[in-house]
């Protein structure tokens, strides 16, 4: 997927008001690993049309779930990160709502249900989707949405001289019964990237036998957070069997240079 000139100059932008912050600042915002963590599924939200709900509620055991924290009135990066999703289950041949569902919680208190709502909307005009019931916009307390955050290990801060919220940019993937199973810490996440990461936190339950194939074929690579190919793979293993073969064969050149040196001995004896 390529970046447009004026998605690059917004990367560019929040990185300059991010270290704008300074280094007292900065410590604030970022994504701590806590995989392999699972969820407080008690937590309480209030959805797009004002009822109370829990995490549990759609993280039942059903279905693995993508999450993103946002929040709905943000002037940059929010906005991306939720077109980056967008963007990467547009094509997805997974059905959204029956495999897997999406949950945007807001990091801001203050947000309101329409506000909730309407980003909803947007994005379901976007995706020309309905997604009432399977993309779920949340906001909630202050408490809830610190006990959340803390749990992904996103980190964030809110600057009063700007009346923003300051944080990084990631998407989370979750298993059905709430273990943080993946993250990816950018806006910009291929399909390809994607679908394999649902995949992996349903724990084979999604997709089809031709899917689960080609999930044999990537293995996550957490340097470059993305699935790498086979083929570097099967690189990365023929260099270690070609090793392991030359060992073999030095040692069985070791063994038969011995066995030639004693029968050497032996027939001087004699």
């Amino acid at each position: 997927m390529k970046i447009s000139l004026f998605r690059l100059l917004l990367i560019i932008s929040t990185s300059y008001i991010t270290f704008g912050q300074g280094l007292k600042d900065f410590d604030k915002i970022g994504i701590d690993d806590k995989l392999g963590e699972t969820l407080p599924l008690n937590l309480e939200f209030t959805d797009e049309n004002g009822k109370k709900v829990k995490l549990s509620d759609v993280i039942n055991g059903e279905r693995p779930i993508i999450l993103t924290l946002a929040y709905y009135e943000c002037p940059m990066l929010c906005t991306q990160v939720l077109n980056g999703v967008a963007d990467s289950i547009r094509t997805m041949p997974f059905q959204l709502g029956k495999e897997y569902e999406l949950i945007t919680v807001s990091i801001d208190p203050g947000e309101n249900p329409e506000l909730s709502r309407l980003k909803r909307d947007a994005y379901g005009k976007n995706l020309g989707k309905d997604l009432e019931g399977k993309w779920h916009f949340w906001t909630g307390n202050q408490k809830n949405i610190d006990v959340l955050s803390n749990a992904l290990g996103f980190r964030y801060f809110y600057d009063e001289d700007r009346d923003e919220y300051m944080h990084a940019a990631c998407v989370y993937l979750v298993d059905p019964e709430g273990k943080l199973t993946l993250y990816f810490p950018r806006f910009v996440i291929t399909e390809r990237d994607m679908r394999l990461g649902l995949m992996e936190a349903s724990n084979g339950k999604v997709g089809t036998v031709l899917d689960q194939f080609l999930h044999y074929c990537f293995y996550y690579d957490s340097d470059k957070n993305s699935y790498v190919g086979f083929a570097l793979w099967v690189k990365s293993l023929s260099g270690a069997l070609t090793l392991v073969v030359l060992g073999l064969f030095i040692g069985w050149l070791i063994r038969l240079e011995i066995s030639r040196k004693k029968v050497i001995e032996s027939e001087q004896e004699t």
